[in-house]
């Protein structure tokens, strides 16, 4: 039976006798009302959802009026012409899914599984940067946040825990959001769109040369000989905080003088020549522990090795040096860029992807290239600590 359906129409339906009815509007294909021998009238849709025929609730009637089914049902339509099934919207909603939490819960989960998957490292930052940022969020539906609460969020944690960390939070929901959009089809619009990035002031920082004797000094002088072979890697081989604190023994052939880091932000194993100066200075070190397995930085945490390096940052702090850990990473390709080594060059120093094809597909490097830029920079970093050009270093052959 099909019928234009407005409110008039539905209120004069009268209960069938025996089996419930399906009354279908003319106006709409796939929107109707059903009307059970009690009375109950349900507003519904019917299409092909993937080449399955789905069903689906639009509200009862006594909750909502046909023009607002109408209505509904239309948007129902189109979504389902997409192939997006409401009833799985539906199940999500009452299993929790659907909230902030659900979808942090199976966005984790799911990147475990494929092949695009999250490192350890990523997965840690991720669940530590939701719990100290977004918990508060986790039980709400996805639906219900908009562009108003997101800007207000990102203001509130960039006043109170700084800017860098608001960044990271927001960037961190908006992911999500982009996830629940394409798995779910919610929300329909990404209410971090538009956000208005703090900019960040430190990604030009590095140790200025009229602090730099003194910050080397300071740290060659740390009773805490682990704190300052630390320091002092980050800064002659240019590597990245964690890569440094996860660096293992196995990974250094102090006979071949390389070091490699299997684990990399940009999911590639990075070797590195040890120059002269790292390569005493790692040689010492393993001597000193009496020829150690595991790792080369190890500490009491439950990783194993050490996470931190508070008590150092602040002693260098209290000297009056408020240099992060990342600046002795940048401070090494800075010196490395201004010795007008080849981008290609610094990049493969720095373990970042090549992005001209000339670079990604032509330029072959072996470790043996990279030595003789690796002994320069030593020698200049080391000159610069010395305020004195140091002496020229006769290179062994590999």
């Amino acid at each position: 039976m099909k019928i234009k359906l407005n409110q008039t129409v539905v209120k004069e339906l009268l209960p069938p006798e025996g089996k419930q009815v399906d009354v279908w509007d003319d106006d709409v294909t796939g929107f109707g009302v059903r009307v059970t021998p009690k009375g109950k009238k349900t507003f519904f849709v019917l299409a092909r959802v993937n080449s399955r025929l789905v069903r689906a609730t639009v509200g009862k009637s006594d909750t909502m009026t046909a023009e607002a089914a109408r209505t509904k049902a239309k948007k129902m339509l189109v979504d389902m012409q997409e192939g997006r099934n409401p009833n799985d919207e539906v199940k999500c909603r009452r299993s929790g899914a659907l909230t902030v939490g659900g979808v942090f819960k199976t966005f984790m989960e799911t990147r475990k599984d494929r092949r695009q998957e999250l490192t350890a490292r990523t997965q840690e930052h991720y669940q530590q940067v939701f719990d100290s940022h977004l918990a508060h969020l986790k039980g709400r539906h996805v639906s219900e946040l908009t562009s108003t609460m997101v800007q207000d969020l990102h203001a509130k944690i960039g006043t109170t825990k700084g800017t860098n960390i608001a960044n990271q939070a927001i960037r961190l929901l908006r992911r999500l959001l982009n996830f629940s959009q394409g798995r779910h089809g919610v929300p329909l619009a990404n209410p971090c769109k538009g956000t208005e990035w703090f900019k960040d002031g430190r990604r030009n920082v590095v140790i200025k040369p009229g602090d730099f004797k003194q910050w080397y000094d300071t740290v060659d002088g740390m009773e805490n000989e682990t704190a300052r072979d630390y320091l002092l890697l980050l800064l002659f081989s240019g590597l990245r905080r964690t890569e440094g604190f996860c660096l293992e023994w196995q990974h250094v052939d102090l006979h071949g003088k390389t070091l490699t880091i299997p684990d990399t932000k940009n999911g590639e194993p990075h070797t590195l020549p040890l120059s002269t100066f790292l390569h005493k200075l790692l040689s010492d070190r393993y001597e000193r522990w009496h020829k150690p397995t595991g790792y080369v930085f190890p500490g009491w945490s439950k990783t194993g090795h050490i996470v931190n390096q508070q008590r150092a940052m602040k002693l260098l702090k209290d000297a009056g040096f408020s240099y992060t850990l990342h600046d002795l990473r940048r401070t090494f390709i800075t010196c490395a860029d201004k010795l007008n080594f080849s981008p290609w060059t610094v990049k493969r120093l720095a373990n970042h992807k090549q992005t001209d094809v000339t670079g990604k597909h032509y330029v072959v490097y072996d470790i043996d290239r990279l030595r003789e830029p690796m002994e320069k920079i030593s020698v200049e970093l080391l000159r610069m600590a010395r305020d004195e050009y140091g002496k020229v270093i006769e290179l062994q052959a590999a």
